[in-house]
């Protein structure tokens, strides 16, 4: 197997703007505003998985969830209340400080939008032999020999904390791959956590054509940006 090395800096900061848009089934009402967080990395590449809380600052009370596969998170806050901003990721907790959700009166929705960058140092990154459908996140069969040697793995290190991170060529928009490298991801890990690795024990991003390891005008340097990680966050 192929081995990567990976590090980065710690940089947070927030951009906060209102926007008219709805999510998934929630309404806003006359006193609960629908607050929309997206995070993301630097290269606008979704964070999922991470957790976002809103922590009342008049009382314990504290509204929190999971950011799916966009690095998105909704939910309905009081108008009016001020609510302390913490995301955690890989044990990471970052403070965006107090946010005061305005008393509009009035039915309406908020953005947030976070940027962070990680300082992640993967101890190690293995290249899986991992194949999908063409165009798709169906995983083929040639790819389980690969899947249940690293279960195996998995299951004798049971601190082992890994990412899953998902890696396309150049070919086709920033969004098409970001979007095809995120469900592959999530589609490997979805192996594991369903063959008994516990959910806290695994995450997945997809990186998109973002890092590629060869050259993407030859078909051979495609064919090795198309591929599938194992980073070891923890062990």
């Amino acid at each position: 197997m192929r081995l990567f090395k990976s590090i980065g800096l710690i940089l947070i900061c927030f951009i906060l703007a209102s926007t008219q848009t709805s999510a998934q089934d929630l309404k806003p009402t006359v006193s609960q505003a629908l607050i929309i967080v997206a995070l993301t990395d630097y290269n606008g590449i979704p964070e999922s998985e991470a957790i976002v809380s809103f922590k009342h600052t008049s009382s314990d009370k504290i509204h929190s969830g999971t950011t799916d596969n966009e690095g998105k998170y909704s939910l309905l806050l009081a108008q009016g209340e001020t609510f302390t901003l913490i995301c955690e990721k890989y044990g990471v907790e970052f403070n965006f400080g107090d946010k005061l959700i305005p008393d509009n009166n009035t039915p309406y929705s908020l953005s947030i939008n976070l940027k962070i960058r990680m300082d992640t140092v993967f101890s190690m990154t293995y290249l899986l032999d991992i194949h999908f459908e063409t165009d798709e996140s169906t995983l083929l069969s040639n790819s389980y020999p690969a899947l249940e040697s690293f279960l195996d793995t998995m299951k004798s290190n049971p601190d082992m904390v890994v990412e899953i991170g998902g890696h396309t060529d150049d070919v086709g928009s920033f969004a098409y791959n970001q979007t095809l490298s995120a469900k592959r991801a999530n589609a490997v890990k979805t192996y594991f956590t369903s063959n008994g690795i516990h959910n806290s024990r695994i995450t997945s991003k997809g990186y998109g054509n973002t890092q590629p390891v060869a050259n993407n005008s030859t078909e051979e340097g495609r064919k090795q940006n198309r591929r599938t990680e194992v980073r070891i966050i923890s062990r």
